[in-house]
């Protein structure tokens, strides 16, 4: 994972204050997910306060090998 900035960055929409942007290659269960030939990107950016964050946001791009029913409950089912 690269962050975009070595900083924290003020948001230009009202709704995020201050956030961070990254990306990464993400793994599910040991399975890289694929967009044509290329593994699927993702974009992580975590919002919230200068110190801290109170929400993130995990973004792919499009992949027919993500299912709907995939969301980020069933991945850690069970764990805390």
């Amino acid at each position: 994972m690269a962050w975009k900035a070595d900083k924290i960055e003020m948001g230009d929409d009202t709704s995020i204050n201050f956030y961070r942007l990254s990306a990464a290659n993400i793994m599910i269960r040991g399975k890289t997910f694929m967009t044509g030939a290329e593994p699927a990107k993702w974009n992580i950016m975590l919002k919230g306060p200068r110190m801290g964050y109170g929400s993130f946001a995990l973004i792919s791009s499009p992949s027919t090998e993500l299912h709907p029913k995939m969301n980020i409950d069933s991945l850690f089912a069970g764990k805390q």
